[in-house]
């Protein structure tokens, strides 16, 4: 059968043959052709078609199950052997069993075509060429039909998922030294596989054991003075900034994160004894490194404490015109931020704003009854104000869109994203990333967040000496450790796309599209036969959504989502979807 596509002008679209044999084969080699317009005058060169080839799941390089594939790696494997799931439990190996019978030899090919700007609309054919040692060669026909409509560049997505990257993590998976030349290349491809689905964060820790971070060293060093004091080193942070203006332009937020600890708040936070962090000293001498602790919160010690460091910090920042983008981190169970850290932000940052991942929604943090501080939060998390299914509900009743879906838009502050707690998981049916940005959307969110980018399994052995994979997800009950941990994979020379990162890019196109005819259909500028298709549009995908299962979950449960019955006829609905933006971006004049 062909590799039948439906996509838009500079938008990127997969999909996937499957090579099987009963018995090992080798030299398997896959290459597409250029694709032609239909009745000529415009094509698609063979460059923008990505041929790759899904590697399967191991213990160590994915927390996807048994049975399943993950990275997409461009080199095909010199031999596709019959699976024999050493390492996996007798448990495991026999539910694969009841579910697929005999093991045999599988290799999935994905073909993924990265349509041009310019591209003229309609339909192209190609082929992509299949063969292996032993074999004749099989031609598969690729074909994609690209509407007249022009999806915007990352950095100008409405949509903005706001993923987790640990800088720390990526070193210690690859066994490389921290910020050295090889890190940082590293760190550079794992930030251009985030910017094309909309997620441009960038977390700077200035203490250690930042939560939900689990960092070994503030990126920040104090470096000892010969007569006692400290001067500070922002070479990791100079070298991250560089690399974000490369990879990102700029940072959306740019997340400074201070304090290691979630505190608690009221009797019990002072029960506790006004708990601060550690910061990274550098003893200049001996090149050692040690830790210092940092003063009570609440007192004015904190403060000095922090403001050189952070009045440096910020004129770096300012420099490079940042400073709109910047937010200060706050992670915790619920309730807002606790006074004292309010108080010390503002003291030295009075104008700052926050970056907040909770369990609800808060707009302003305060500080105490003396401060009287009010700063504002520019970028939210939450999983239990995800949002309610009025969208869905309008658009199933004929009417129009929420005000919230139509509110939406691009924006580098004022971000609310929602994470959906145990509603999505590395180990998940590739639907249910593919329409996990579509529903947060329909809740009138900006997109989905947090969510694990490159939050790998590390290798550790426990107390029996028994090996155990581990990352910082997993003392994180707010984000990855209850949802994806890590939507990229690890390939052989630093991050590669996975197959539920090619799903979850595809949702984000497909969000953007929902977005362009929420706004056309509230702007009053269709006419009633238009206006009638496009609501129609919407509310068949609303209809099946819920035939699927979509919504009968309560925020942070797992899904219920019926996957199959999810997929039906969705590659129609999608084509539909984009031709009536291309109707009316021609028609309204609307970018």
């Amino acid at each position: 059968r062909p590799i039948a596509l439906h996509g838009a002008r500079n938008g990127c679209f997969s999909g996937c043959i499957v090579a099987t044999g009963s018995g090992p084969f080798r030299g398997l080699a896959a290459a597409a052709s250029e694709l032609k317009l239909d009745g000529g005058g415009g094509s698609i060169p063979a460059s923008a078609v990505l041929v790759r080839y899904a590697r399967p799941t191991q213990r160590g390089n994915s927390w996807n199950g048994i049975g399943r594939f993950d990275a997409l790696l461009e080199k095909p494997p010199s031999e596709v052997p019959v699976p024999r799931f050493k390492g996996y439990s007798t448990y495991h190996v026999k539910r694969w069993g009841r579910a697929g019978g005999k093991p045999v030899a599988t290799q999935p090919i994905w073909v993924t075509v990265k349509v041009p700007k310019d591209a003229r609309p309609g339909a192209y054919s190609g082929t992509l060429t299949v063969s292996a040692e032993g074999l004749s060669a099989v031609r598969v026909p690729l074909n994609i039909d690209v509407a007249a409509w022009t999806l915007p560049d990352p950095k100008d997505f409405t949509i903005r998922n706001l993923a987790r990257i640990s800088w720390e993590e990526e070193a210690r998976f690859y066994g490389v030294p921290l910020w050295s030349e090889k890190h940082l290349e590293l760190c550079g491809r794992t930030m251009e596989l985030m910017n094309a689905i909309g997620s441009q964060q960038l977390d700077i820790e200035l203490a250690e054991k930042i939560k939900h971070r689990d960092n070994s060293e503030s990126m920040v060093l104090w470096v000892k003075k010969p007569g006692g004091g400290y001067t500070y080193d922002f070479t990791a942070v100079e070298k991250i900034f560089d690399l974000c203006a490369e990879k990102y332009g700029r940072p959306c937020p740019l997340r400074v994160n201070l304090w290691w600890y979630e505190f608690s708040k009221g009797k019990d936070f002072k029960k506790k004894g006004n708990r601060a962090g550690k910061v990274t000293t550098l003893d200049p001498a001996t090149g050692k490194k040690g830790q210092l602790d940092e003063p009570p919160l609440g007192s004015r010690e904190n403060v000095e404490f922090w403001r050189p460091v952070m009045t440096e910090l910020r004129k770096r920042i300012e420099k490079r015109g940042w400073w709109q983008f910047t937010a200060v981190g706050d992670a915790r169970y619920a309730g807002s931020c606790d006074a004292p850290c309010v108080d010390t932000v503002h003291a030295i940052w009075p104008d700052a704003k926050w970056a907040a991942t909770q369990h609800g929604t808060t707009r302003t943090f305060r500080g105490s009854s003396k401060t009287k501080a009010r700063m504002p939060v520019a970028y939210g998390e939450t999983v239990w104000a995800a949002g309610p299914l009025k969208p869905y509900f309008e658009w199933l009743a004929g009417g129009p869109p929420a005000q919230k879906v139509i509110a939406l838009k691009p924006a580098t502050t004022g971000i609310e994203c929602a994470y959906i707690r145990n509603r999505h998981h590395d180990a998940d049916p590739l639907w249910i990333h593919r329409v996990l940005v579509e529903e947060t959307v329909m809740r009138g969110r900006q997109g989905v967040g947090p969510l694990g980018g490159n939050l790998w399994p590390l290798e550790q052995k426990d107390a029996r000496g028994r090996v155990r994979y581990w990352n910082a997800a997993g003392n994180c009950h707010l984000g990855p450790g209850t949802s994806t941990k890590a939507v990229v994979a690890p390939g052989p020379e630093g991050a590669v796309a996975s197959e539920r990162y090619e799903a979850f890019r595809e949702g984000v196109q497909i969000g953007e599209a929902i977005i362009f005819l929420a706004r056309a259909l509230a702007g009053g500028r269709l006419d009633a036969g238009l206006a009638k298709k496009v609501r129609e549009l919407l509310a068949e995908r609303t209809r099946k959504w819920k035939e699927a299962g979509g919504g009968s979950s309560k925020s942070g449960s797992p899904n219920k989502w019926d996957v199959p019955k999810l997929a039906d006829g969705a590659a129609d609905r999608d084509h539909r979807l984009f031709q009536a933006a291309a109707e009316v971006a021609a028609k309204v004049g609307m970018k």
